[in-house]
């Protein structure tokens, strides 16, 4: 239709019955996405009408099956990139990112980033978040080279949290442990109480794995030394290290031995997949007095038990003063990025449909659908004061009228993108969603509860952290190489010495010489340098 009717006015302007203004053809933008079962067609989505009229431009979309997306995508890149579109929605791995950069087909973005004329709604992202997000997407050549999806999420910035269940504290008179002896207390009574009533001492302290689920070792080990993240690094006044080589992180794993020893918590978790961990968690009966997770949605939601656990603080780290807690903050991933190729005859037209894809409207569009069916501002919002905001702290933004309905029943729909292209969130989007407050279930409330209380208290959370690191290709073959050997020995040798089979006091040096060996001392040289790179 849109061929045909661009035709129709180059005839009229042939002989003379149309306006040269009413025949100038818009921009045409051409994007590469995957496609999504529950969106009928890109090209005729409301959401595209809508972006076409604000920009000015004419969408074209290449649907690519969803099943080999980035294949077809490496192959055209690999074949020089004269099939590439103008744009591109592409959710690479690192590897791939890198060699798309040096395929020299990316169009590098540092112009439009640095000028908040022409990139406005992402300048008002950024202040909106609180920092500078666009310094993670900075490749290791300096330039920039995508829109990023970011999206900032209160509760899974503190991933660890410790959730106890309630019912079996009041039942043996006690209070939520805050020190390292307490939480072993807490669980010797544990052990010889029959909480859960069944005549069996079948109680345990807590239960995960060493795998998706090990939040648990990390809640422990920062009453010792800060963890760190997920690879155990850690920085502090500007200097990196790794936590698993310090004396403290010796004292920890002592700690952690002795819980084995006395079988307070099971050693299937040092053995068990997800899979297990979930099936020992999610007994009909509970048999276990804490957890640690960003919420208890690990716990079935059909158990009785689920809303039992309440949130507490970290156990307190005398060296640092205080409770520490693991602290993730919101970072930039590589997937859902906006690409603009070097085969775009009209970047600033591109850049400005990516700018506005990412503006506020259009983001609470690709995720909850169209204002006015699917949701509303609650200034447009009739008894908008019987509402409050979703989390505690925020102010009120939009009423969602059926999510379930849109987002999770499989409909196919043409009104949004459903997360299609980049998207940039604070939290005050999501955190700001209007509901009554009789809607509220009791584990809405406690893992709100949760997320309010871990993000409040700022003296919990480490004043230093390794956020995002970008990596060239030459640092990236050597990190990959030396963190697989290094997280398979931490991991291996960790399970020894928390079993018993290795002595914490004999062979703790025997482990750090191999770490040595290994090379520890590169792999922390390179994360410096990277690290200095980026946030120095």
């Amino acid at each position: 239709m849109k061929k045909i009717v661009s035709i129709f006015l180059a005839l009229l302007l042939i002989i003379g019955l149309v306006p040269m203004g009413l025949a100038e053809e818009k921009p045409v933008i051409t994007i590469a996405v995957q496609d999504k079962v529950n969106v009928e067609d890109y090209n005729t989505n409301l959401q595209t009408l809508q972006l076409e009229e604000a920009c000015g431009v004419d969408i074209q979309f290449m649907v690519f099956p969803a099943t080999d997306y980035t294949t077809k995508l490496n192959l055209m890149f690999s074949a020089g990139g004269a099939e590439l579109p103008d744009v591109i929605f592409a959710n690479p791995n690192y590897g791939e990112l890198l060699n798309w950069i040096d395929s020299g087909m990316l169009l590098p973005l540092n112009d439009y980033f640095a000028d908040p004329n022409k990139a406005p709604n992402i300048y008002f992202n950024i202040k909106d978040i609180g920092f500078d997000f666009t310094k993670q997407i900075v490749m290791p050549d300096g330039n920039i080279y995508f829109i990023p999806t970011f999206t900032q999420s209160q509760s899974n910035e503190t991933p660890h949290k410790a959730w106890y269940n309630q019912t079996w504290l009041d039942a043996l008179d006690a209070e939520s442990p805050t020190t390292p002896d307490e939480l072993y207390d807490l669980f010797v009574k544990v052990k010889n109480t029959d909480l859960n009533g069944n005549g069996k001492n079948d109680e345990i302290g807590l239960v995960g794995n060493m795998d998706s689920y090990k939040g648990w070792f990390q809640y422990i080990m920062n009453a010792f030394i800060y963890a760190g993240d997920s690879k155990y690094l850690v920085v502090e006044d500007g200097v990196v290290t790794v936590a698993y080589t310090k004396p403290e992180w010796q004292e920890g794993l002592k700690f952690i031995r002795k819980l084995f020893a006395e079988d307070l918590i099971p050693k299937e978790i040092l053995t068990q997949d997800d899979q297990q961990y979930l099936a020992m968690l999610n007994s009909e009966l509970c048999t276990t007095m804490m957890l640690v997770y960003t919420s208890p949605s690990r716990v079935n939601a059909a158990l009785d038990w689920r809303n039992d656990f309440i949130c507490y603080q970290p156990l307190i780290n005398e060296e640092f003063g205080g409770p520490l807690a693991s602290y993730r903050p919101s970072t930039v991933p590589n997937g859902n990025c906006f690409f603009i190729t070097k085969n775009c005859k009209n970047p600033d037209a591109a850049f400005k449909l990516g700018d506005t894809i990412v503006s506020r409207h259009f983001v609470i569009t690709t995720r909850w659908g169209q204002e006015g069916q699917d949701w509303d501002y609650i200034e447009n919002v009739p008894n908008a004061d019987e509402y409050v905001a979703a989390v505690d702290g925020f102010d009120k933004l939009m009423l969602i009228y059926n999510d379930a309905q849109f987002w999770s029943s499989g409909e196919v729909q043409n009104r949004s993108w459903m997360n299609a292209g980049p998207a940039i969130r604070s939290y005050g989007v999501a955190n700001g969603r209007a509901i009554k407050p009789d809607a509220f279930t009791d584990f809405n409330k406690h893992s709100n509860g949760g997320a309010v209380l871990y993000s409040e208290n700022v003296s919990w959370l480490p004043t230093e952290v390794i956020p995002k690191l970008t990596y060239n290709s030459e640092e990236a073959a050597i990190i990959s190489d030396l963190e697989s050997t290094l997280d398979t020995f931490v991991d291996e040798w960790t399970a020894n010495f928390l079993v018993g089979n290795l002595d914490l006091d004999k062979d703790w040096d025997t482990y750090v010489k191999e770490l040595e060996a290994i090379g520890i001392e590169q792999y922390v040289e390179i994360v410096q340098r990277v690290y200095d790179r980026m946030y120095k």
